[in-house]
């Protein structure tokens, strides 16, 4: 129902934006994290066709193969699978039947309703939200790969990107106080490996079959190397699986696709222990700074000046480019490369070639999500 909420404002802002001074055939949605992911699904439904021209995905767009997509808020289930889900979920809290869950005190519906899937093998400690989207064959026809095969997504501009503080990644400060924690992490969150017993083990259980490749292009002796390499490998597998799920997005739909690695971490207590972090973009693009308290500084307004800049010309003309910034480049499926956003704005290969040859070959080792 969430999805559907976001298509009934769709098709009320298309009925009524111009009473505002818009322009109807100029809608952008955006969204970050699982904003992103309805960003991504909603590119894919069939009831959101014509509805939006670009659609802005911040930390969401993920090859099919990419085990990293079964555990984020972009995954998805099997309608008959949420249904036994949500069968199960209705017997624990009582209910029988559909009156009785309506009847339900919604405080009382959502108890345990942030409980993760411990059914998806994801390779690692990730896991999924219980509740998540749901290929049902309306809303959503087909998971990502069936989709890009098909060629059935929606024919919008699309911009897509990474920090470089997620996903497994953190800020190589904070690497002594994540080993000294004795606290363990949330469930269901990505493992940080900063020892190398931890930092082995994950690349066993991840890579299989080809944890001896791995080692080779990301090796490690110590606790120290461990965590670099760590931070090396979540970082390239961000990079090249996004440039990768480029190559089967461009394949159905001939609009420009932007791509972007935001590494700029905001200034304040958290500036070491989590650097550029999961959202820490947002208050660029919006050029919000002053609305946190956080001592910011002129390099930080420069930077917000540059970012919001390319969103507003996103949203006002389906490309980030304009008079006074760095070009930023469309996205080609031939060369690995994707723009820098944040300490410096430039174009930066997505990874070294034998390392982009060695994620192509684990993604094809995995199903297809």
């Amino acid at each position: 129902y969430g999805l559907l909420d976001d298509i009934a404002a769709l098709r009320w802002v298309r009925r009524n934006i111009a009473a505002f001074g818009g322009d109807p055939a100029k809608v952008t949605i955006g969204g970050q994290s699982a904003g992103a992911g309805a960003v991504g699904f909603l590119a894919m439904s069939p009831l959101a066709k014509g509805l939006f021209r670009a659609g802005i995905a911040e930390s969401h767009a993920r090859d099919p193969r990419d085990t990293e997509l079964r555990y984020l808020s972009v995954s998805w289930r099997p309608l008959a699978t949420a249904e036994q889900a949500g069968a199960r979920y209705a017997a624990a809290h009582g209910a029988g039947t559909l009156d009785a869950l309506r009847a339900m005190p919604w405080q009382r519906l959502i108890e345990g309703s942030n409980t993760i899937d411990a059914s998806v093998e994801t390779g690692s400690s990730g896991k999924p939200p219980l509740f998540r989207p749901v290929v049902d064959g309306w809303v959503i026809p087909d998971g990502y790969a069936r989709t890009y095969a098909k060629r059935t997504q929606n024919r919008v501009t699309f911009v897509a990107g990474n920090n470089r503080d997620e996903t497994g990644a953190v800020p190589e400060t904070a690497f002594d106080t994540l080993r000294a924690q004795t606290t363990p992490p949330r469930a269901g969150m990505p493992q940080t490996s900063v020892t190398l017993a931890a930092y082995l083990a994950a690349a066993r259980r991840k890579f299989g079959s080809l944890t001896a490749d791995f080692l080779t292009l990301y090796p490690a002796r110590d606790d120290q190397e461990a965590a670099l390499q760590n931070n090396a490998a979540a970082r390239d597998n961000s990079r090249v699986s996004t440039w990768l799920w480029g190559r089967q997005w461009t394949q159905g739909v001939d609009k420009p696709v932007y791509t972007y690695f935001w590494d700029h971490a905001p200034p304040g207590p958290s500036h070491d222990l989590r650097g550029a972090y999961h959202g820490s973009e947002i208050y660029y693009a919006f050029d919000s700074l002053d609305a946190v308290d956080r001592p910011w500084v002129a390099e930080d307004r420069r930077i917000a000046d540059v970012m919001a800049s390319y969103w507003v010309n996103i949203i006002k003309d389906g490309d980030p480019n304009g008079p006074g910034l760095p070009v930023w480049p469309r996205y080609d499926p031939t060369l690995p490369r994707v723009m820098e956003l944040g300490d410096r704005f430039g174009v930066i290969p997505v990874a070294d070639p034998a390392k982009i040859a060695f994620w192509q070959r684990f993604f094809a080792t995995q199903k297809a999500w």
